[in-house]
């Protein structure tokens, strides 16, 4: 090779280097995260923030990062935009791409990336494959999404996908929930719309977050999925999409759709849970908990299902209705869960912590028939993960996030039971076990190990116990107390201006 042609490959990659940053030169996939909250105004602006031109590491002096601040956050610096991809500590946070320019010591703001989750998919979509890029938005719960429209909440559709390269839709870390009602990241229809998240893009993925009341008007699902494939769901909280007048589905699936569904708690809904009304459509439903439709729990309809490790009770038509696919290691209260392992005819208040109506708690109680009853299925469903979120690592979880097995194999349903006070590990919990036998109720609250290790907290006993209420009453207003921070950082905004 000439040194001509030498020098012009050097040039090409350094500016390839220059606009896409190590690995996108070399062809590897670029994986942005953006973040998506309904809080429209400046997170944190305290401060000063410095950066070196083509470092990724910006330190902060005079500040100290919230919580609510992460992964995925809009970090702006003079003319530049950068995104946070990790906190390091409560002032230094790596950003995904290098700083063109360097700044000291200067005003900064942060806020999030988006306020809606159908801008960030109508930002963000679009060749993924052609440009190499993995698209992932993080949803922090700043308040709840809710819906504007009567047709869907978001729609995924225009991109060109593959199994590197796709859309992926989740809650961030500190904001999941733990497979109980409003305790993470909220989707709400309001029973104003018809679809919460429609689906045509291949390859799509959602987990992580709760859907309720999307129930307005004929065959209205909170999940669609249309005529796409390869597309996975894990760890969805659906509810309330209970209607007489009309058919409502959780997940739907339509003609020539092919979807997984994984870790899933569904309940008080109407015509099913799950279900697909075309033909060609498939479905790999594992380890779901289904309660309380109007119609059926898992209904094939005109799709072929498998089913695996999957509790499906009190449902007013058939707990299951699969002919065309297969069951195995599932439990319904009426006598359809069947293959292989299969239990019929089951009690759910003896398997579930609470089935009282607005009090539903569908994790597996003590002695439950579900515990290590379900067979083992290394799926390896990739997870975002704690602090890192990493893609490539995947674990085997439920719908709260715990590892399975945590007996000898897998729990049938969604929730993977951990015991409290585990016989298997005498010298761990013994000091623990007679305070939670003997206050479950203030467990939670008091966990022994800090009383006991806390001399104040011994000292001053009657003023933990005389006053619970107060410390329950105060919680929500320390949930509320970032919109309050976030409120009063308009007016510094106002100064840059």
């Amino acid at each position: 090779m000439s040194t001509h042609k030498i020098a012009c490959v050097a040039v090409i990659a350094g500016i390839l280097f220059f606009m896409f940053g190590p690995g996108r030169a070399m062809g590897a996939t670029a994986v942005n995260y953006r973040s998506i909250g309904t809080y429209r105004g400046s997170l944190y602006d305290s401060g000063k923030a410095s950066v070196v031109a083509g470092e990724t590491i910006v330190t902060f002096t005079d500040a100290r990062l919230p919580e609510y601040v992460g992964k995925g956050d809009q970090l702006r610096i003079g003319r530049e935009k950068l995104y946070i991809l990790k906190k390091l500590d409560n002032n230094t946070v790596e950003v995904q791409k290098p700083a063109r320019r360097t700044y000291e010591n200067r005003r900064y703001r942060i806020r999030r990336a988006f306020s809606s989750i159908q801008a960030w998919e109508s930002s963000r979509d679009g060749d993924l494959v052609g440009q190499q890029r993995r698209e992932i938005g993080i949803c922090y719960n700043d308040g709840p999404f809710r819906s504007r429209n009567s047709g869907a909440f978001v729609t995924f559709d225009g991109s060109n996908t593959d199994s590197e390269h796709f859309m992926w839709l989740t809650a961030a870390e500190i904001d999941r929930h733990n497979g109980l009602d409003r305790t993470g990241v909220v989707l709400d229809g309001r029973n104003r719309t018809k679809y919460g998240i429609r689906i045509r893009d291949d390859y799509t993925r959602v987990d992580g977050l709760e859907l309720k009341r999307f129930r307005h008007g004929k065959d209205s699902a909170a999940v669609h999925v249309r005529r796409a494939q390869h597309v996975r769901l894990g760890q969805l909280l659906i509810h309330e999409f209970k209607t007489r007048r009309f058919e409502v589905v959780g997940i739907k699936g339509s003609k020539d759709s092919d979807f997984t569904v994984q870790n899933c708690i569904i309940y008080n809904g109407g015509a099913a849970a799950i279900r697909t009304t075309g033909w060609g459509g498939t479905a790999t439903i594992r380890n779901c908990t289904i309660y309380g439709m109007l119609g059926y729990g898992v209904y094939e309809d005109r799709g072929v299902y498998s089913v695996t490790n999957t509790i499906s009770m009190n449902n007013r038509l058939d707990d299951f209705r699969v002919f065309r696919g297969e069951q195995s290691f599932n439990i319904s209260s009426d006598d359809t869960a069947a293959g292989l392992n299969s239990m019929t005819g089951l009690d759910p208040e003896t398997n579930f912590v609470s089935v009282v109506k607005r009090q539903e708690d569908f994790h597996l109680k003590e002695g439950a028939y579900a515990i290590d009853a379900g067979m083992i299925v290394s799926t390896s469903y990739s997870t975002l993960k704690v602090v890192e979120q990493s893609f490539s690592e995947s674990a085997d979880i439920d719908i709260d996030g715990s590892k399975r097995p945590v007996g000898t194999s897998w729990d049938i349903g969604a929730d993977e039971y951990e015991p409290i006070g585990d016989e298997e590990e005498p010298p761990v919990i013994p000091e623990e076990s007679p305070v939670v036998m003997e206050e479950p109720s203030v467990v939670i609250e008091e966990p022994p190990v800090v009383i006991e290790e806390t001399p104040v907290v011994i000292e001053e006993p009657p003023v933990v116990i005389e006053e619970p209420p107060v410390v329950i009453e105060e919680t929500p207003v320390v949930i509320e107390e970032p919109p309050v921070v976030i409120e009063e950082t308009p007016v510094v905004i106002e100064e840059l201006a």
